[in-house]
Order: C-alpha cells, then structure tokens, then sequence
C-alpha cells in the first residue's frame, strides 16, 4: 500500500511487514504468540551492524540485511508501541495508511514520524534519531535501595547507567518501566531516562523486596543490577583485558577470576582509599570508566569520560586520578564529574601505561608505539613532559606497568600481554608466560602503610589480628595479621592457624595452617560456599590467641 521513496529507507517496506506478522500472531493466537515473535526479532536485532536506515544503497548485503532490516525494523516499531502507547500506535498507523500523501505512494522515515508526531502530540525525533539513524542499542546496569521516609512508606532511589559502546548515540532517551515488588507490593513506574548515568527518586507505601528494569521486554537492551564492587586485595597483582585475572609475580600465570563485561580494559589502577579496581575502556569518541570487582570481575559502568583514546590511567597517592592518551596527552581527572582537565602534551608518545612509584612519587609510563616500544618514561604531573627513563630491554610493546608496594616495577610484554616481566634499569628479567588469551592492563594496591614506614616499624613487636576489611562482605574478604620477632630470633619462630567458624563453634575453613616468620600477613577467605550470617574468625600463635567477628551479607 505504501513503499519506501529509495533504498535508504528500506526498513518502511521489510521492518514494517516483518513486525505485521507479530500483530496478525497476536491477534490470531493470542499475546503469547507476539511475545514469542518480537523476543525473536530482538535476539536477532541485537547482532545488527549499522544504522536501520541504510547508507550504502549499493550494498546488498546491508541493504536486505535481516538482523538489521526486517529484525530491527520489526523491533523499532515494537519499541514505538511502547513509548506511544497502544491507542496513539494504532491511531498514527492507521493515519499513516490512509493518509492522501502516501497511499499507495511512496514515504520516508521523516513522513513517518510527523504522522506519529501529529498523532500523539509529542516531538519524537530522540527516538528517530536513536533507533533509526543511530546505532546498536543500550547496555543497562541498575542500582536501587528503599530508605525509611518520615511520612511513611519508603523512597527508592533507583540509578541506571548505561552504555552504548557507539558514538551514535552515545545514550538512549527511552522511557524505562521499572517494577517494585514485595509483600503487598507491585508497582511499575514509567522512568524518562535521558542520560547516561541517571538516579530517580520514587516513593512506595510499602517495603519493595525486588526491582527489575524493563521487566516486560519493550525495549531492545541488555540489563542487569548493579554488581557488588568487592575492594582489591593487597599484595595482589591484576591484570585485565575482557575478564579479570591475578597474576603470579613468581611465576606470570595468570589465573582468571571471572567476565569483565562488553568493554575490553585497556588500563588499570586501584583508588587509594577505597581500594576499588578502576578500568577504562578506550574509544575514538570518548573512553568509559568502570569499576571492577576483585572477587567476580564484574564491570560496572560509572561514566563516559569526553577524552579518545583514554589507555592508560593511574591514582596518586592522593586519590587523583591520572589519565594518558595514544595522543601523548596527560589528562587530570575528576571522579564526581568526570571532567577531564588537560595537564599537557608530549608529542609522539602513544602512552599504554602508567603507574606512580610508591617510594618517589613519580608517574612512570610505558609506550605502543613501533619505535621505543620497550622505552620507559617518567612524567611531570604538573606539564605533562615525558623524560626519558631507561629501556625495559626488549624490542617489543609494553602494553601496561605496575609498581609494588616494595618499588618493583612489573610491565607485560607483547602486544597480547603474554608475558610478565620485572623492569630496573640494566638488569630487567622475564619473569614467565601469563598464559592468558590476552591481557592489556595490570595493576597492583599500594598498601596504606607506605614502604618509608614500612622501613621505619621493621618488624611487628608483637601479635596482633585486625579487623577484616571489607566487612560486611560479599563473598570475598581480607585479613590482616602480624607475627612478631621472638628472642631477637628471625627465623621460623611461630607455628600459625587463621581457622573460620560460624556462630555455634562449628569450623567452616582453615585459611592458614603452617610455620610463618615474623612479618605481616593478608589473606583472603572466599565465603561463597556459606550462608549469610556472622562467623567468627580465630588466630592461634604460640600462646597468642585472638578472635574477632565478621559478617557476610549477600
């Protein structure tokens, strides 16, 4: 009845009759039936490369692209129900078939959408512009609470953030349905989200037990909540690409912890003061910050950073954090805002790393670039120069470095990682293969106690067990003890059991059984395995006895 006025919007013709099969299956056979359907499209849309409205007419592959016309066609028009809703759907393509201009004629996408405009009485172009001339689709995370409000019920602050891992939309304007269950609960609200990273306040007369986004599947997405952000441990090294891995400073295996997410990590550092992994993830349109956490490797994204080609980054001591482009550009940037406040510019250095020494507080960089590869720089915090440092000894890419808390410096090797290395100037060595697919980034914690006070409290005077951090947990934490020096004796003095058990006496894990010499200690204990609920850890050494409480929440 209507075609398409040229190839360009091709979608008028295929988008339309594939979603028309969902509509004839919902009316013949029931809801269930369209469901089935349109769940099939957006599977198949999800795989869909470029805009819907077609650039290349020349291209036939494009041109008669399932995933991309009929699919994601299908599914724009599913989308568009949504946002209109179903009277206002049905009116603008009843108006649209029947209107002089365009029966048995021809249209564009822009008749289209004035007729919907008419109709519903709204400007749509956000959504046009988005689904039709963008591309891809959004990648939600979502966050929620309920608070106590004074006048009764609760206020649920519910955060979603996305990504789009385009240009073209960097975000999606789409009004979200978001549901609240519980017991004598269930409300779903409409949530206009028009940013990237957007926190909205509703208020529910009753305790919500359950959120989730989109439960009804308008939208042509991937969503999950929020992951838990477990802090790092100490005296762990990190590495990460697509997942998260810790790497041997012994041996350079790397052993996976699990799936970063959509958004390789380029570049690696750990906050000071919270201890939390900080990834970026390096794009010709701007770069995107995660942060990581060390007991899953799940990626949650906080914002898009309007820098490109954002590799490299890393905290000072005093919770600022640094980030160098392939441009050779030092970048200052704010962690509230996620404004980047530009420090200088060394040219023709294609930074891939940096790292700050924890003993002289210089910013150290590495480079991927074809000349100097293996060349090591130090930079001024202050202009952005690069000086000249000492070569790593290998002529080839060193993607990413990390110092230790004692001052060694580590880097990879190759341009996949596939090897970790220990840098110093005329006596750098190969430590082993990581023998990961890839690796492009690694990072290390800079213990709060720093390696001058180290030096100056030598070794513990006495037993002490501290207080696991973080606590409460989920499911990994840390604990932190100290064996002393014995009768002026530093050797194997102390035979040591860190055991695990829960509330009623009943051991759960032994996380230490062997002989230590005198020094400080962290472990970690995994409490996967276990159920929610206060467990007690206990310390034996010697005649020294000590136990203190956690808590692991899931």
């Amino acid at each position: 009845m209507i075609t398409c006025a040229n190839w360009s919007n091709i979608w008028l013709n295929e988008g339309f009759a594939t979603y028309s099969t969902a509509v004839y299956n919902e009316g013949k056979y029931g809801s269930s039936s369209y469901w089935s359907y349109v769940t099939s499209c957006m599977n198949s849309a999800r795989n869909a490369v470029g805009s819907i409205y077609i650039r290349d007419t020349l291209n036939l592959n494009t041109l008669f692209n399932w995933n991309l016309v009929y699919a994601k066609g299908a599914t724009v028009l599913h989308m568009l129900r949504h946002v209109l809703g179903d009277s206002a759907f049905f009116r603008s393509i009843r108006a649209y078939a029947n209107d002089s201009r365009f029966r048995f004629g021809v249209a564009t996408t822009e008749n289209f959408k004035q007729v919907c405009e008419t109709v519903f009485g709204t400007q749509l172009s956000y959504f046009f512009d988005e689904w039709i001339y963008g591309e891809k689709y959004p990648q939600y995370t979502y966050s929620w609470q309920a608070i106590p409000d004074t006048d009764g019920g609760y206020i649920v602050p519910i955060r979603i953030r996305q990504t789009t891992g385009t240009a073209n939309p960097t975000f999606f304007t789409m009004p979200v349905d978001f549901r609240l269950a519980g017991i004598g609960l269930d409300t779903t609200v409409v949530l206009m989200n028009t940013l990237a990273d957007q926190t909205f306040n509703v208020h529910v007369p009753l305790l919500p037990t359950t959120g989730q986004l989109d439960p009804n599947n308008w939208i042509l997405k991937t969503a999950s909540p929020a992951p838990t952000i477990t802090p790092a441990m100490s005296d762990v090294l990190y590495g990460a690409s697509s997942n998260l891995y810790t790497v041997s400073r012994d041996s350079g295996i790397a052993t996976i912890i699990g799936l970063i997410g959509p958004h390789p990590i380029q570049g690696l550092a750990i906050r000071p003061t919270t201890r939390e992994l900080y990834g970026v993830s390096p794009y010709s349109f701007g770069t995107y910050l995660h942060r990581i956490s060390s007991a899953t490797g799940a990626g949650l994204f906080e914002r898009t950073l309007m820098v490109p080609n954002m590799r490299a980054i890393a905290f000072s001591a005093g919770d600022t954090l640094f980030g160098a482009t392939t441009a050779g550009s030092l970048y200052r940037i704010d962690l509230t805002t996620g404004a980047a406040t530009a420090i200088g510019t060394s040219t023709g250095r294609a930074y891939s790393g940096l790292s700050f020494s924890p003993v002289t507080k210089k910013l150290w960089a590495s480079l991927r670039q074809p000349f100097d590869n293996d060349s090591l720089f130090t930079i001024d915090r202050n202009n952005g120069t690069a000086t000249f440092a000492f070569k790593a000894g290998w002529p080839t890419i060193v993607p990413s470095i990390a110092f230790s808390p004692e001052d060694t410096l580590y880097g990879l090797l190759d341009e996949t990682g596939g090897y970790l290395a220990r840098f110093a100037p005329g006596s750098s060595q190969i430590i082993g293969e990581t023998w990961a697919q890839r690796i492009d980034a690694i990072a290390m914690y800079d213990r709060l106690v720093s390696v001058e006070e180290q030096k100056m409290l030598g070794i513990p005077l006495m037993f002490a067990l501290e207080q696991n951090y973080p606590n409460p947990f989920n499911p990994t934490t840390e604990i932190r003890y100290q064996i002393p020096e014995v009768r002026g004796q530093r050797s194997e003095v102390s035979r040591v059991t860190l055991k695990v058990f829960d509330i009623l006496g009943r051991e759960v894990a032994t996380l230490v059984d062997e002989v230590r010499q005198p020094g400080t200690y962290n472990v970690q204990w995994n409490a996967s395995g276990v159920a929610s609920g206060v467990y007690l850890y206990r310390l034996r050494a010697d005649a020294f006895v000590e136990t203190k409480k956690c808590l692991m929440l899931r």
